[in-house]
């Protein structure tokens, strides 16, 4: 099996699925690199590239002390070539929650850091203890810089300064659901999206390259079988089986040419290429919070072999198949030390 959050991600320490008590363990779904173009004027006031640096979102589990931090090491066949230190916000679950006790960072980034390296490089992942400062390496993630061309009003193609991006088309077949507590935030718990009320939610996250790269996904419906047999969503029509997309994380960048003869004047040829994360709330529910207000069909009541499917207008976008058990469902084999979640959540 393919196994890709951004390309690989290879753990240094191995961890239990349980959450309780974790230490020093990167959030692989919480994880967000962006290669940010840089630009300065050169000769005759002509952009030239800088080249790129990292946009950062990173969470690690753990207890940490005021003023420690996250590390971030660009690595080239084993030759660092860019450091960015992030600050973190920390959160300490003192309460018995269901979460866990963390530090992160948010659109960490620095631009005397850019470089010029394309290609595979290593993202290495540090920890730095605040109070004694000792870094300590957890994760080592490997992207796939890429350029694409751009030109100038009028002019020959290559006289503009190229964009930089993280290749993550390889990033497709991944997808975690996430069954959260209603009391509770989003899984990336960076913006907030209309939802259904008094109930638990369940939540797919999923990436995707699309075509029209600016643009939400329109809301669709869901359809969903357990062991082979149709469920039935109650409620009103449009309503009862509505999934609702909404893109959390995303990037794009547009590449331009002249080469074909009808663009050598006027408009050049483009194309968009850009990455999301969706996270698509479905109509269904788990755990013991129900009301009669909310008729969703629930993983509890409906234990075996699931399949549902992310339709509009009867085409299917995605489909999802997963095993529950005791209302949850079952741990992949990756989470047991390859790729790291956040509690209540299933690779």
């Amino acid at each position: 099996m393919k196994k890709s959050l951004l390309l690989i991600a290879m753990s240094l320490v191995c961890a239990n699925f349980a959450v309780a008590g974790r230490q020093d363990i990167i959030d692989d779904g919480y994880t967000w690199f962006e290669a940010v173009s840089g630009e300065a004027l050169g000769p005759n006031n002509i952009p030239v590239s800088t080249g790129w640096y990292l946009r950062i979102n990173l969470k690690v589990f753990g207890e940490y002390p005021t003023h420690s931090a996250l590390k971030v090491v660009i690595s080239k066949a084993g030759k660092p070539v860019a450091t960015t230190r992030c600050e973190s916000a920390r959160y300490s679950n003192t309460t018995g929650a269901l979460d866990e006790s963390f530090m992160n960072t948010v659109e960490c980034w620095r631009k005397d850091t850019a470089t010029k390296e394309i290609g595979i490089s290593d993202v290495l992942v540090y920890t730095v203890n605040g109070a004694t400062d000792e870094g300590k390496l957890v994760r080592n993630y490997k992207i796939d810089i890429k350029t694409v061309n751009r030109v100038r009003s009028g002019q020959e193609a290559g006289l503009s300064a190229p964009l930089y991006y993280i290749n993550r088309h390889n990033e497709a077949p991944v997808s975690w659901v996430h069954l959260r507590p209603r009391e509770y935030a989003g899984y990336l718990a960076r913006i907030s999206a209309p939802e259904r009320l008094g109930a638990n939610h369940v939540e797919f996250y999923f990436s995707l390259s699309p075509s029209e790269v600016g643009k939400n996904l329109p809301h669709g419906y869901m359809r969903c079988s357990v062991n082979g047999k149709r469920i039935v969503f109650e409620g009103p029509d449009g309503f009862a089986d509505q999934a609702i997309s909404r893109r959390e994380m995303f990037y794009s960048v547009i590449y331009q040419d002249r080469v074909a003869p009808r663009f050598v004047r006027g408009t050049e040829y483009q194309d968009e290429i850009g990455f999301h994360v969706v996270r698509l709330l479905a109509p269904i529910t788990w755990g013991e919070k129900r009301n009669r207000w909310d008729p969703r069909p629930a993983l509890d009541d409906n234990p075996g072999s699931w399949e549902c499917s992310l339709m509009n207008n009867g085409e299917v976008w995605r489909t999802w198949k997963f095993n529950v058990a005791n209302g949850r469902p079952a741990v992949h084999p990756e989470q047991n030390g390859n790729i790291n979640l956040d509690y209540n959540s299933y690779w």
